[in-house]
């Protein structure tokens, strides 16, 4: 199953972290802590950087979406030009790289949920339904100057995290 996480590590080392998931799989200088999300180009786990010790959204692209290298080199190019946008209101891409043939980028961990799952939230507050939409409005103009499109703007690819604030995923 080419959606399955990369097998365990056996190399025997032990981790120096002390407060590791059980579950965690090893995966490079990351442990996959648990999946997060799932679509068409791929797996979003929530991960924890060994040597840093943080937590980040780590996303695996299906194999199948970078058969071509003409698709390597887009994938490579894309990444590069969305982690530098710098909005408030756009996760920033930390660590793109491949692993084994896995191509993968991690990004800022956020706690929330997305705008599909918590739109109800403002169908009574136009004031800040106003808000998020002017959030979400600026981050795509952002993007719109630095000559990234966003192909796919939906509620589902808003992410709100726990104090009601948006962010812009899946470019």
């Amino acid at each position: 199953n080419s959606d399955a996480p990369p097998e365990e590590d056996s190399t025997g080392e032990e981790d120096s972290t002390g407060d590791a998931d059980a579950a965690a799989i090893r995966f490079g200088d990351y442990e996959l802590c648990e999946e997060i999300a799932r679509g068409g180009m791929g797996v979003i786990y929530r991960a924890r950087h060994r040597k840093l010790k943080r937590t980040v959204a780590l996303k695996m692209i299906r194999p199948e979406r970078l058969v071509r290298a003409a698709d390597r080199r887009r994938f490579k190019n894309e990444t590069q030009i969305i982690a530098r946008l710098d909005h408030p209101n756009i996760i920033p891409i930390l660590h793109v790289d491949e692993l084994d043939g896995v191509h993968f980028f991690t990004m800022r961990m956020i706690q929330g949920r997305d705008l599909d799952v918590r739109r109800t939230e403002y169908l009574n507050d136009v004031r800040r339904a106003a808000q998020l939409v002017r959030a979400v409005a600026a981050a795509i103009h952002h993007a719109h100057q630095h000559g990234v499109l966003h192909r796919d703007l939906k509620p589902s690819n808003v992410l709100v995290d726990e104090s009601g604030v948006p962010f812009v995923v899946d470019f």
